[in-house]
Protein backbone atom coordinates (compact mmCIF):
# COMPACT_ATOMS: atom_id res chain seq x y z
CA UNK A 1 0.00 0.00 0.00
CA UNK A 2 2.83 2.37 0.85
CA UNK A 3 4.42 1.77 -2.54
CA UNK A 4 1.11 2.42 -4.32
CA UNK A 5 0.70 5.65 -2.35
CA UNK A 6 4.21 6.76 -3.28
CA UNK A 7 3.58 5.97 -6.97
CA UNK A 8 0.32 7.93 -6.96
CA UNK A 9 2.00 10.85 -5.22
CA UNK A 10 4.84 11.02 -7.73
CA UNK A 11 2.41 10.69 -10.64
CA UNK A 12 0.48 13.69 -9.27
CA UNK A 13 3.69 15.68 -8.84
CA UNK A 14 4.75 14.80 -12.39
CA UNK A 15 1.39 15.87 -13.84
CA UNK A 16 1.53 19.16 -11.95
CA UNK A 17 5.08 19.77 -13.17
CA UNK A 18 4.08 19.06 -16.77
CA UNK A 19 1.10 21.39 -16.42
CA UNK A 20 3.37 24.16 -15.09
CA UNK A 21 5.83 23.58 -17.92
CA UNK A 22 3.13 23.86 -20.58
CA UNK A 23 1.82 27.02 -18.93
CA UNK A 24 5.31 28.58 -18.90
CA UNK A 25 5.88 27.70 -22.54
CA UNK A 26 2.52 29.17 -23.52
CA UNK A 27 3.57 32.35 -21.74
CA UNK A 28 6.80 32.39 -23.74
CA UNK A 29 4.79 32.07 -26.96
CA UNK A 30 2.68 35.08 -25.96
CA UNK A 31 5.79 37.05 -24.98
CA UNK A 32 7.31 36.37 -28.41
CA UNK A 33 4.08 37.47 -30.11
CA UNK A 34 4.10 40.68 -28.07
CA UNK A 35 7.72 41.33 -29.08
CA UNK A 36 6.78 40.90 -32.75
CA UNK A 37 3.99 43.42 -32.30
CA UNK A 38 6.37 45.82 -30.55
CA UNK A 39 8.86 45.63 -33.43
CA UNK A 40 6.11 46.25 -35.99
CA UNK A 41 4.94 49.23 -33.94
CA UNK A 42 8.49 50.61 -33.80
CA UNK A 43 8.65 50.40 -37.59
CA UNK A 44 5.45 52.45 -37.76
CA UNK A 45 6.97 55.05 -35.41
CA UNK A 46 10.03 55.38 -37.67
CA UNK A 47 7.88 55.82 -40.76
CA UNK A 48 5.78 58.45 -39.01
CA UNK A 49 8.88 60.37 -37.91
CA UNK A 50 10.31 60.31 -41.44
CA UNK A 51 7.07 61.54 -43.03
CA UNK A 52 6.79 64.24 -40.36
CA UNK A 53 10.33 65.47 -41.09
CA UNK A 54 9.60 65.72 -44.80
CA UNK A 55 6.25 67.33 -44.07
CA UNK A 56 7.83 70.09 -41.98
CA UNK A 57 9.98 71.12 -44.93
CA UNK A 58 7.02 71.06 -47.32
CA UNK A 59 5.00 73.19 -44.90
CA UNK A 60 7.81 75.73 -44.55
CA UNK A 61 8.19 76.00 -48.31
CA UNK A 62 4.44 76.47 -48.79
CA UNK A 63 4.36 79.16 -46.11
CA UNK A 64 7.31 80.95 -47.69
CA UNK A 65 5.62 80.99 -51.08
CA UNK A 66 2.41 82.38 -49.55
CA UNK A 67 4.18 85.14 -47.60
CA UNK A 68 6.45 86.14 -50.47
CA UNK A 69 3.45 86.24 -52.82
CA UNK A 70 1.63 88.52 -50.41
CA UNK A 71 4.66 90.79 -50.14
CA UNK A 72 4.97 91.00 -53.92
CA UNK A 73 1.34 92.13 -54.20
CA UNK A 74 1.73 94.93 -51.67
CA UNK A 75 2.36 98.49 -52.82
CA UNK A 76 4.51 99.25 -49.81
CA UNK A 77 6.98 97.34 -47.71
CA UNK A 78 5.93 95.57 -44.54
CA UNK A 79 8.73 95.16 -42.04
CA UNK A 80 6.81 92.51 -40.10
CA UNK A 81 6.25 90.32 -43.14
CA UNK A 82 9.81 90.77 -44.32
CA UNK A 83 11.04 89.69 -40.89
CA UNK A 84 8.79 86.63 -41.08
CA UNK A 85 10.23 85.73 -44.46
CA UNK A 86 13.78 85.94 -43.09
CA UNK A 87 12.83 83.74 -40.13
CA UNK A 88 11.12 81.20 -42.39
CA UNK A 89 14.18 81.04 -44.65
CA UNK A 90 16.40 80.40 -41.63
CA UNK A 91 14.07 77.64 -40.41
CA UNK A 92 13.91 76.06 -43.85
CA UNK A 93 17.69 76.05 -44.27
CA UNK A 94 18.14 74.57 -40.79
CA UNK A 95 15.60 71.79 -41.45
CA UNK A 96 17.03 70.99 -44.87
CA UNK A 97 20.54 70.74 -43.44
CA UNK A 98 19.44 68.42 -40.63
CA UNK A 99 17.12 66.31 -42.81
CA UNK A 100 19.77 63.82 -44.06
CA UNK A 101 20.90 63.16 -40.48
CA UNK A 102 17.32 62.68 -39.29
CA UNK A 103 16.46 60.36 -42.18
CA UNK A 104 19.61 58.33 -41.58
CA UNK A 105 18.72 58.03 -37.89
CA UNK A 106 15.20 56.83 -38.69
CA UNK A 107 16.60 54.35 -41.23
CA UNK A 108 18.92 52.95 -38.53
CA UNK A 109 16.01 52.71 -36.10
CA UNK A 110 13.87 50.98 -38.72
CA UNK A 111 16.65 48.47 -39.47
CA UNK A 112 17.02 47.78 -35.75
CA UNK A 113 13.26 47.22 -35.45
CA UNK A 114 13.37 44.86 -38.44
CA UNK A 115 16.17 42.92 -36.74
CA UNK A 116 14.09 42.71 -33.54
CA UNK A 117 11.15 41.48 -35.61
CA UNK A 118 13.26 38.69 -37.12
CA UNK A 119 14.70 37.76 -33.71
CA UNK A 120 11.24 37.64 -32.10
CA UNK A 121 9.97 35.43 -34.91
CA UNK A 122 12.90 33.06 -34.42
CA UNK A 123 12.14 32.98 -30.71
CA UNK A 124 8.48 32.26 -31.46
CA UNK A 125 9.44 29.34 -33.71
CA UNK A 126 11.69 27.93 -30.97
CA UNK A 127 8.94 28.31 -28.36
CA UNK A 128 6.45 26.49 -30.58
CA UNK A 129 8.93 23.69 -31.30
CA UNK A 130 9.56 23.19 -27.58
CA UNK A 131 5.85 23.23 -26.83
CA UNK A 132 5.04 20.75 -29.59
CA UNK A 133 7.85 18.43 -28.49
CA UNK A 134 6.59 18.51 -24.93
CA UNK A 135 2.93 18.07 -25.72
CA UNK A 136 1.37 17.57 -29.15
CA UNK A 137 -1.36 20.23 -29.53
CA UNK A 138 -3.92 17.71 -30.85
CA UNK A 139 -3.36 15.46 -27.84
CA UNK A 140 -3.64 17.95 -24.98
CA UNK A 141 -5.09 15.95 -22.10
CA UNK A 142 -7.92 17.02 -19.85
CA UNK A 143 -5.34 17.82 -17.17
CA UNK A 144 -4.61 21.04 -19.09
CA UNK A 145 -8.24 22.04 -19.51
CA UNK A 146 -7.85 25.03 -17.18
CA UNK A 147 -4.98 26.71 -19.09
CA UNK A 148 -7.32 29.31 -20.61
CA UNK A 149 -9.83 29.54 -17.76
CA UNK A 150 -8.91 33.15 -16.99
CA UNK A 151 -9.91 34.07 -20.56
CA UNK A 152 -13.24 32.32 -20.21
CA UNK A 153 -12.63 29.87 -23.07
CA UNK A 154 -12.10 26.12 -23.15
CA UNK A 155 -8.80 24.43 -23.91
CA UNK A 156 -9.25 23.87 -27.62
CA UNK A 157 -10.80 27.29 -28.34
CA UNK A 158 -7.93 28.93 -26.47
CA UNK A 159 -5.36 26.90 -28.37
CA UNK A 160 -6.96 27.78 -31.72
CA UNK A 161 -7.02 31.45 -30.78
CA UNK A 162 -3.35 31.38 -29.82
CA UNK A 163 -2.36 29.59 -33.03
CA UNK A 164 -4.36 32.15 -35.06
CA UNK A 165 -2.31 34.86 -33.36
CA UNK A 166 0.89 32.97 -34.21
CA UNK A 167 -0.12 32.69 -37.88
CA UNK A 168 -0.92 36.41 -38.04
CA UNK A 169 2.44 37.38 -36.53
CA UNK A 170 4.33 35.22 -39.00
CA UNK A 171 2.36 36.26 -42.09
CA UNK A 172 3.76 39.64 -43.18
CA UNK A 173 7.33 40.20 -44.33
CA UNK A 174 9.23 43.11 -42.83
CA UNK A 175 9.07 44.83 -46.23
CA UNK A 176 5.27 44.57 -46.20
CA UNK A 177 5.07 46.01 -42.69
CA UNK A 178 7.32 48.93 -43.71
CA UNK A 179 5.34 49.64 -46.88
CA UNK A 180 1.99 49.59 -45.07
CA UNK A 181 3.33 51.72 -42.20
CA UNK A 182 4.64 54.30 -44.68
CA UNK A 183 1.28 54.50 -46.45
CA UNK A 184 -0.45 54.88 -43.07
CA UNK A 185 1.98 57.64 -42.03
CA UNK A 186 1.28 59.55 -45.25
CA UNK A 187 -2.46 59.18 -44.74
CA UNK A 188 -2.18 60.39 -41.14
CA UNK A 189 -0.11 63.40 -42.24
CA UNK A 190 -2.82 64.19 -44.80
CA UNK A 191 -5.44 64.30 -42.06
CA UNK A 192 -6.74 60.72 -41.82
CA UNK A 193 -8.12 59.79 -38.40
CA UNK A 194 -5.51 57.15 -37.60
CA UNK A 195 -4.00 56.50 -34.16
CA UNK A 196 -0.50 57.63 -33.31
CA UNK A 197 1.69 54.50 -32.97
CA UNK A 198 3.51 56.12 -30.03
CA UNK A 199 0.35 56.46 -27.96
CA UNK A 200 -0.11 52.86 -26.81
CA UNK A 201 1.68 49.54 -26.42
CA UNK A 202 -0.38 47.97 -29.21
CA UNK A 203 -0.78 49.88 -32.48
CA UNK A 204 -4.16 48.54 -33.46
CA UNK A 205 -4.05 49.32 -37.18
CA UNK A 206 -1.43 46.57 -37.41
CA UNK A 207 -2.54 42.90 -37.51
CA UNK A 208 0.46 41.95 -35.37
CA UNK A 209 -0.78 44.18 -32.55
CA UNK A 210 -4.31 42.81 -32.80
CA UNK A 211 -2.86 39.32 -32.61
CA UNK A 212 -0.68 40.21 -29.61
CA UNK A 213 -3.59 41.80 -27.78
CA UNK A 214 -5.80 38.74 -28.39
CA UNK A 215 -3.00 36.38 -27.33
CA UNK A 216 -2.43 38.36 -24.15
CA UNK A 217 -6.16 38.19 -23.35
CA UNK A 218 -5.89 34.40 -23.59
CA UNK A 219 -2.84 34.28 -21.28
CA UNK A 220 -3.18 37.47 -19.19
CA UNK A 221 -0.58 36.23 -16.67
CA UNK A 222 2.11 37.42 -19.10
CA UNK A 223 3.69 40.59 -17.71
CA UNK A 224 3.59 43.41 -20.26
CA UNK A 225 5.10 46.06 -17.97
CA UNK A 226 3.65 49.50 -17.45
CA UNK A 227 1.80 51.74 -19.88
CA UNK A 228 -1.58 51.75 -21.63
CA UNK A 229 -2.43 48.78 -23.79
CA UNK A 230 -4.93 50.68 -25.90
CA UNK A 231 -5.62 54.38 -25.88
CA UNK A 232 -9.21 54.90 -24.75
CA UNK A 233 -9.54 51.26 -23.72
CA UNK A 234 -6.95 50.87 -20.98
CA UNK A 235 -9.49 51.00 -18.15
CA UNK A 236 -11.91 48.65 -19.86
CA UNK A 237 -9.38 45.91 -20.56
CA UNK A 238 -7.25 46.28 -17.43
Amino acid sequence: MAEMYQDAKWMAVGAAARHATVDRRLQRVVQAIVQIAAAARDIAVCEMAEIAALGRIDALRATLVAVETELAMMHSTDAGLEGNVATLWDDLIEHEQSLPVELAHQADQRDAASDRLAAARRDLSCCLSELNRFCAPDLLPDAYSDLFDSAGVDLHAGWRGLMDAVDTCQARRAEDIIRTARAEAKARAAGAALPDPRSARFHMTQPESWAAFCAWRLIPSVDLGEGPLLVGHAQRVA
